[in-house]
């Protein structure tokens, strides 16, 4: 996992989580969105970010894509 030292500025460059759907919930918005970041400069698709595990539970049962 990539850990930020500032934001935009990585340890690690590898793009190690490349091809994997993560869903990102969270109710913080600002969280969300610097979870978010972080993974896909990583190599990861996003799917999110939800607001609620209800919301995160509707999304899944409403036939989403594959998450890793």
């Amino acid at each position: 996992m990539l850990l930020p030292v500032k934001r935009g500025d990585m340890i690690d460059q590898e793009r190690s989580l490349e091809g994997r759907r993560i869903l990102v919930v969270e109710d913080e918005f600002l969280v969300a969105e610097y979870i978010s970041e972080i993974l896909r400069s990583a190599g990861a698709e996003v799917l999110g970010p939800l607001g609620t595990v209800d919301d995160a539970l509707d999304y899944l049962a409403g036939g989403a894509p594959r998450i890793d």
